[in-house]
């Protein structure tokens, strides 16, 4: 890829933050006179256009991350209250279905052979689970 020069990067960057195109063509210190089609012409560069690519591309990623850390951290939080016995039993209990929703237990799941060789009663899982909480 083509090395950028300082305005070129700025122009792109700004162009990613979702300005429009002559505004961030001036603001990157281009001159304003026909910014617009100057600032079209520069895009259609092709090394103009993959730094465009990564800086979403790492966006997307750096979003991605914040909304994995954001979950885990709201599992933590749902999770030791669902396991502290001095909390109210109505908040456990809604603490453990919003863990279960999070996680998408709550769907119905497809009966199919078993094939472990246990005899497994669901309903008698549920109920002494039920005793603990």
């Amino acid at each position: 890829m083509k090395k950028l020069n300082k305005r070129q990067k700025k122009f792109v960057e700004l162009v990613a933050t979702g300005i429009s195109h002559g505004t961030a063509y001036v603001q990157a210190g281009f001159s304003p006179n026909g910014a617009a089609q100057s600032a079209t012409n520069l895009l259609k560069k092709t090394y103009i256009q993959e730094y465009l690519l990564s800086i979403k591309s790492e966006t997307n990623d750096l979003a991605k991350d914040l909304a994995v850390n954001t979950r885990l951290a709201n599992l933590q939080i749902l999770s030791a209250i669902s396991n502290d016995t001095d909390e109210k039993t109505s908040d456990r209990i809604s603490s453990i279905k919003e863990i279960n929703t999070m996680q998408d237990f709550n769907k119905q799941v497809e009966k199919t052979e078993n094939t472990t060789g246990l005899n497994v009663n669901i309903e008698d899982i549920r109920d002494r689970i039920a005793k603990y909480l």
